[in-house]
């Protein structure tokens, strides 16, 4: 069954990965695979956004126990 623009249009972005690789035409097959490397790739970059900003909570609070340590002293 063939499948106009706005079908795909509604697909999400693991359907249109798979409907490209399982197609015969191979600019559709490099798309896809291009296309799943982008979502590795910001899924990659999300989850460093995440350590990044535990990473920041941490520094606060060890600065936070420096301050107080020299509060102390």
């Amino acid at each position: 069954m063939t499948h106009d623009r706005t079908y795909y249009r509604q697909c999400s972005e693991r359907q249109l990965i798979n409907a490209a690789m399982d197609s015969d035409n191979e600019l559709a097959i490099v798309l896809g695979e291009a296309l799943e490397s982008w979502l590795y790739l910001q899924a990659d970059i999300m989850n460093l956004e995440d350590t990044i900003a535990d990473l920041r909570l941490e520094v606060a609070r060890l600065q936070g126990e420096l301050t107080a340590l020299g509060a102390e002293c």
